[in-house]
């Protein structure tokens, strides 16, 4: 034990003396540590996130989206591809489906509001009066948009937090007019601070009533999307399948597999999300110890150098007394030891740039949560270390072999 620890101690200083030349042979080492914490730490800060994002409404949600499922290939709407199969009518008719408590029918747009000069870029969203139990918003002033608000296409507004401060940062917008491509609205209502969810900021937006949005701020008969919040207690999966038939009677769709639509729960988002970032966060490893192979070979042929340039020592020693084995486990601490310092500074490097992302996240509003398990540092320690002594193995058992005589010879 004392024999290791010297040769530990000697390996620390050996390294020391060529700080220059280790440093460049750790290079590798120090990235692919650095990289395998920081992609397995942001990896499950990713997935926490999904999840939260997803399921922030609760997880008794299921949504309906135009376009029919393909297993193959992503969904029209992620490529970009508007599809207007989906009607204010149809979401009308899901309201009579057991088991469902509340149905909104969504509009989406981007548009320029302004009060006066001052002007906000945010999403204007066509609703009914069901989303504020659907999405359990809270008022901060004002009342919410009702179901005679959506029948006579009122010209009426509920405003997030985050537009209300950019519009009126002096005083409360509420019953103020709000201008949106020309058209007039009064500010009824001013929603109290509600964070992201399905990533997006719910405090910046305004909401009205989805027939004035169609009508007037859209220009369009179709909706974007349809989201359900399912009764306790009430089989989800049952739910979903009377909720295809009604929606297969309204499109006149007798073969399931021709569907010009997609009914998906919250927890099946969550796990296709989930998937897709278990299966990136894996690829990402995978090239990662491709960097930690090539800091091995690195330091092998770094060791292959300072064996032959240090030939005379070695012959020194061995006519001292040194025998292989010292030898041996010399030039293997001086390899681990290269790997372990070289992994330990990848592990703060990577510690540190996780913690920075998860600082830049969160200033933009999500609940980014910081994650860099021990298990993971200590285990990719271990590793760093252990490719370091089986690259040294070679290089340690060629300098053990050497000839004393020959070697002070040649010197």
């Amino acid at each position: 034990m004392v024999s290791w620890w010297q040769d530990i101690v000697y390996a620390f200083r050996s390294l020391w003396a060529v700080k220059s030349r280790a440093v460049l042979s750790m290079l590798g080492i120090i990235i692919g540590v650095m990289s395998v914490l920081a992609v397995a730490s942001i990896g499950l800060s990713a997935q926490d996130l999904i999840l939260s994002q997803v399921t922030s409404f609760g997880g008794d949600l299921i949504g309906v989206t135009p376009g029919g499922s393909q297993e193959d290939s992503p969904p029209p709407i992620a490529l970009g591809i508007v599809l207007t199969t989906l009607k204010l009518g149809d979401a009308e008719a899901l309201q009579d489906v057991r088991g469902v408590e509340y149905v909104v029918p969504y509009v989406n747009s981007t548009e320029t509001v302004s009060l006066g000069r001052e002007t906000a870029v945010t999403s204007v969203v066509g609703v009914n009066e069901q989303v504020q139990g659907l999405e359990g918003l809270e008022m901060a002033e004002g009342r919410f948009l009702t179901a005679e608000d959506v029948a006579r296409f009122a010209r009426v507004a509920v405003v997030g937090t985050t537009v209300a401060e950019s519009l009126s940062p002096d005083r409360s917008l509420l019953g103020q007019t709000v201008s949106v491509k020309g058209v007039r609205f009064t500010v009824v209502g001013l929603t109290s601070e509600q964070g992201t969810a399905f990533f997006q900021n719910l405090d910046d937006r305004v909401l009205v009533p989805v027939t004035t949005a169609q009508r007037l701020v859209a220009g369009i008969d179709y909706v974007s999307a349809i989201r359900m919040r399912v009764i306790e207690g009430t089989n989800v999966d049952r739910l979903k399948e009377d909720a295809a038939q009604v929606m297969r009677r309204r499109h006149h769709i007798s073969d399931p597999s021709k569907d010009d639509f997609t009914i998906g729960s919250t927890e099946q988002a969550a796990e296709m999300l989930g998937n897709v970032t278990g299966a990136m966060q894996g690829f990402l490893l995978i090239v990662t110890a491709i960097s930690l192979l090539v800091g091995g070979i690195n330091i092998m042929n770094i060791m292959f150098v300072s064996v032959r340039e240090r030939r005379r020592e070695i012959g020194l020693r061995k006519a001292l007394g040194a025998n292989s084995g010292r030898i041996l486990r010399q030039f293997l601490a001086e390899s681990g030891a290269m790997s372990l310092a070289g992994g330990t500074i990848g592990a703060a490097v990577g510690i540190a740039f996780s913690a920075l992302v998860a600082v830049a996240v969160r200033h933009y509003g999500y609940s980014w949560t910081f994650f860099m398990p021990v298990s993971y540092v200590v285990g990719a320690l271990v590793v760093a270390a252990l490719i370091g002594m089986v690259s040294g193995v070679s290089p340690a058992v060629t300098a053990s072999r050497l000839d004393p005589i020959v070697a002070l010879r040649e010197e």
